[in-house]
């Protein structure tokens, strides 16, 4: 009788010190807190992402929001909700190659529609409330821009929904480095800012690889310098503050806080997002 030979394992690609082998499905939720007159508001969103192997180590991803809710009151709530609906149960389905690198996002145009469904009931219903001037322009301005992306751009933006959960997209470290690191952030403001400062690697207490991140948008400095003279900032300045918690067996964002401090002329406004994988 011959012999059954070894089974082969094959590792799984390393990526920033990381393997990249996800599970079959994690849930996370996030929930952004902002200041109000009345106290912090609370906006939670939960989503699916579900993983399955392709040929050759490739994965498909799907990523769906599953629920989302707001304690903010109106018509703040209803902003919110109205924005997000078009999302809801709207899968985003994106192929990976086997180090994580996103290689195509599967029906890109009829998600898109859906986004862009979003941003004109947002626009209408501000619209009907009337909201005030400047920031009624500033979104139609922003809503025209997003719905009138290349294809090419618009899928990018699609594909950039999976990254804050991959582990990838940290920076290759050991356990007690630091390092700079400069990168390109959304920001509460709509837009992206160019960003700077150090980030550093340790052994989390559940066995994660914990990044700590102290980044500011690149203008700052000139802002503070501005504002020493006694002139106040050009344009409103960032600060972000994140802490990222990873698997090592899995390569996967276990939790992360991002606190973003918006520094605008006589006052700073803190924001605070808390992603965590739920069961």
């Amino acid at each position: 009788m011959q012999a059954t030979p070894p089974a082969i394992v094959t590792p799984a690609p390393v990526v920033a010190g990381l393997p990249f082998a996800p599970p079959k499905l994690l849930r996370y939720r996030t929930v952004q807190t902002r200041a109000a007159a009345a106290g912090p508001i609370h906006f939670t969103m939960e989503r699916s992402l579900a993983f399955a192997p392709l040929p050759g180590g490739h994965w498909r991803a799907t990523l769906t929001l599953t629920a989302m809710s707001s304690d903010a009151h109106e018509p703040v709530r209803g902003t919110f909700l109205v924005g997000m609906t078009p999302f809801l149960h709207v899968p985003v389905r994106i192929d990976l190659d086997p180090r994580g690198q996103v290689v195509a996002v599967l029906d890109a145009e009829r998600t898109w529609g859906r986004i862009a469904a979003s941003f004109a009931a947002v626009l209408a219903d501000m619209e009907k409330r009337k909201t005030p001037e400047p920031f009624l322009s500033q979104f139609r301005a922003f809503v025209a821009q997003q719905t009138g992306l290349p294809p090419a751009d618009r899928e990018a933006r699609l594909a950039e929904t999976i990254e804050p959960f991959l582990a990838r997209a940290l920076p290759a470290l050991k356990d007690g480095e630091t390092a700079p690191y400069a990168a390109i952030r959304p920001s509460p403001l709509g837009t992206k800012l160019a960003t700077s400062g150090t980030v550093r690697r340790a052994a989390g207490p559940d066995g994660t690889a914990l990044y700590d991140f102290d980044l500011a948008e690149d203008s700052a400095a000139l802002g503070s310098a501005a504002k020493a003279a006694g002139a106040a900032p050009a344009r409103p300045t960032m600060r972000q503050r994140i802490s990222a918690a990873a698997s090592r067996t899995t390569g996967m964002l276990v939790r992360q806080r991002i606190v973003t401090t918006i520094g605008l002329p006589g006052r700073s406004v803190e924001m605070t997002e808390e992603t965590a994988q739920i069961p």
